[in-house]
Parts: structure tokens; C-alpha cells; sequence
């Protein structure tokens, strides 16, 4: 995946599983991290243990996983769902359906992440967020 769609799809990742930001500060982005919209509590999802029990229930699919740093990416199929967490990375892996996603971070040895939203509505999350 080129630079360039790797920012795309960073881009849309925000349009999609993160919106909460835009409309709360104007931008697409928090503190320079995307999924500071999980952690600052713009965006309901799940995280710890509860995302990768989420995470590990998802059928095979198509996927993206975007590397958020290094702004590259690409586009498989997975047959399990793959546990990025020992590449100590911002990672945002979801499928070409953008039905949910799952963020591997750089933080999660601290307790930061993972994190993973469904599309559904927030009141159904184990996390409300504002």
C-alpha cells in the first residue's frame, strides 16, 4: 500500500469509527493519535481483554491494517484474526466492510488499548463514552 492510501484509509478510519472528534474539536484527529478517540473518551468502544475476546469472535474477512506511524499498510484475508499487540504499534485493522475495527497501540503494556468499536449504538457498549 502506497503512503497515500494508507493516509486515505487513516483518513476514512476517522470518518467512520470516530467521529465523536471531528464533532466535538473540529478536527480529525486528537493529540496527534487517532485512537485518542478511545482513549481521551470521545468514542464508545472496548478495550483490554474485553476487545480481544471481541476481536478473536470475528469471522475470516477481508482486512486492512494501517500502521499509523509508519503510514503504511495493506489490504489480505485472514483466516483468524491475527494479535498484533507484541508489535508495540499503532496498529487500526478493520474489514473493507467497515463493520468494526480493532486498534493495537503502542501503550497497551501501560494499559492503554486494545481497543475495539462494532458499529451499534452506544448505549450498548461495556464503556459509555460521552
Amino acid at each position: 500500500m502506497t503512503r497515500e492510501a494508507a493516509d486515505a484509509w487513516l483518513n476514512r478510519w476517522c470518518d467512520v469509527f470516530a467521529p465523536e472528534v471531528h464533532r466535538s474539536t473540529g478536527f480529525r484527529v486528537h493529540r496527534g493519535i487517532r485512537w485518542h478517540a478511545f482513549s481521551h473518551d470521545f468514542s464508545p468502544h472496548d478495550s483490554g481483554d474485553e476487545a480481544l475476546r471481541l476481536y478473536r469472535a470475528r469471522p475470516a474477512t477481508d482486512l486492512v491494517i494501517v500502521d499509523e506511524h509508519a503510514r503504511t499498510g495493506l489490504c489480505f484475508t485472514a483466516p483468524d484474526p491475527i494479535d498484533f499487540t507484541s508489535c508495540r504499534s499503532d496498529l487500526y485493522v478493520f474489514p473493507r466492510t467497515e463493520l468494526w475495527t480493532m486498534v493495537f497501540t503502542h501503550e497497551q503494556a501501560s494499559g492503554l488499548g486494545p481497543c475495539f468499536r462494532a458499529h451499534r449504538s452506544p448505549d450498548t457498549s461495556t464503556k459509555k463514552r460521552n
